[in-house]
């Protein structure tokens, strides 16, 4: 059981939300494709690990069953935004992309800004497995300066709940 548990929590961290190895998705240009990535991903994933487990009683559940149970799971294309150089008291926008690779319907709950200068705007419906959705962003300047590194906070029904997107750039003065 222990050696399930352990293996089971190595398996999600893998494959959670907010998953920090974003190549693949750099690398395949439409969502069919990333879509076929991330099952073929997953499935590796399940041979390899139940190559691991060498018994399993009524109490005990194989990967490919954790797996299955995983719910939704939200992956972003880019989970930072490097907006460059912009002058003070300019405002730029940004749109981030995701994909819900899991197997349940994905809601957002909430997505929060760092402060009130990084405003986000995120689907209120549910994105089904498969699916794509977008997370408008704003950052309005004002009169900062120098370089900034804003996060916008996302709270959904992944396992964890919350994943973050940064915002990061230079703002110049006169």
């Amino acid at each position: 059981m222990k050696n399930i548990i352990v293996l089971s929590t190595a398996l999600i961290y893998l494959i959670s939300c907010g998953e920090k190895n974003n190549s693949a998705t750099s690398d395949l240009g439409n969502s069919a494709d990333y879509v076929k990535y991330q099952q073929e991903k997953v499935s590796i994933l399940a041979t390899n690990n139940n190559t691991n487990i060498s018994s399993k009683d009524n109490n005990e559940a194989s990967i490919q069953e954790v797996i299955s149970d995983g719910g939704p799971i939200i992956e972003f294309t880019d989970n930072v935004w490097n907006f460059g150089e912009i002058q003070q008291g300019e405002s730029v926008d940004h749109v981030f992309q995701f994909i819900n690779t899991g197997s349940e319907p994905l809601i957002i709950s909430n997505a929060k800004g760092s402060c009130g200068c990084t405003v986000p705007e995120w689907p209120k419906e549910a994105i089904l497995p498969n699916e794509m959705g977008e997370i408008a962003v704003q950052f309005n300047s004002g009169e900062k300066k120098g370089r900034q590194n804003k996060t916008v906070t996302l709270t959904t029904n992944c396992t964890p709940n919350t994943t973050i997107l940064r915002v990061v750039g230079n703002i110049l003065t006169d």
